[in-house]
């Protein structure tokens, strides 16, 4: 059994890390415009994914759809959908998973093969952001825009726009 660093919260020293790092700012409204940081990764973060903002409420299942009791929400888009990591996969340095909200069960997407590759992502697309074009063109070669909602979603609207 591979042995997972842990910070003294409890979470895997990979992801305190990644929440202690700058992210990128990226235009998009499908992408994460909001990110966990160390203050509020526990509590404001997992709002509404982990637990009922009101009441408290466990809103964890491991039951297919429901929200995993080991997924924590890492980022967040416009629209609420999360981009989150599942803990038990620390050791493969934390795949990062995207989920559309409000579809009545959570459908985790595979975005990334870890935090720093989420950021690698991110990164690549920022600095393509002003150009719609290059944009479209580095997403056709190095996601699956025809098979990926989330990657699809993106350069759909880059056509449109």
């Amino acid at each position: 059994m591979t042995h997972i660093a842990r910070t003294s919260v409890g979470l895997p020293a990979v992801l305190q890390h990644w929440l202690g790092q700058p992210k990128p700012d990226v235009w998009s409204m499908v992408l994460p415009d909001r990110y966990a940081t160390a203050t509020d990764f526990a509590a404001d973060m997992q709002e509404g994914y982990r637990h009922n903002s009101r009441s408290g409420q466990d809103l964890t299942s491991a039951a297919p759809g429901g929200w995993h009791p080991e997924w924590w929400v890492v980022a967040a888009n416009y629209f609420a959908d999360p981009f989150f990591v599942d803990i038990r996969e620390a050791a493969q340095g934390l795949p990062v998973y995207f989920a559309f909200h409000g579809a009545g069960k959570w459908m985790p997407l595979p975005v990334a093969s870890g935090l720093a590759e989420f950021n690698t992502l991110l990164n690549e697309i920022r600095a393509r952001q002003e150009d719609d074009a290059a944009l479209r063109e580095w997403l056709a070669q190095h996601t699956d825009i025809h098979g990926h909602e989330l990657w699809r979603e993106l350069y759909q609207g880059l056509c449109e726009a």
